[in-house]
């Protein structure tokens, strides 16, 4: 379904996510947590094998640590420069293949809002 989504959200900082996600967290907003609900219940209506997080963190993923390679510390991290927003476009679903090299998930899009 259509989703009702921010031009744009404040950034607040730099984190990781795991041992290997980098990331930019959001601002949190009513209209992200609602795309998100949303997303969830379409998915556990679809996948029997989903399992919807225990929280919602808004966030963009911008990379990810190669196995067995040092991450980030969060205090070097909180010393990179931050944009002041993220512009948010038409969202794309995902789904996430791990990968059985242990070399990288794959992701592939599987569907796009117009």
């Amino acid at each position: 379904p259509p989703l009702d989504l921010p031009a744009e959200v404040e950034a607040r900082r730099w984190d990781r996510f795991g041992r290997r996600a980098v990331v930019v967290v959001l601002r949190e907003d009513e209209r992200l947590r609602q795309a998100a609900r949303c997303g969830f219940a379409t998915a556990e209506a679809e996948v029997p094998s989903f399992r919807a997080p225990a929280a919602f963190r808004a966030h963009v993923t911008l990379g990810r640590v190669r196995t067995g390679a040092a991450p980030p510390a969060r205090g070097a991290m909180a010393r990179w420069p931050l944009p002041t927003a993220v512009a948010i476009g038409r969202p794309t679903l995902f789904r996430v293949r791990p990968s059985p090299r242990q070399d990288g998930d794959r992701y592939e899009a599987i569907a796009h809002q117009r």
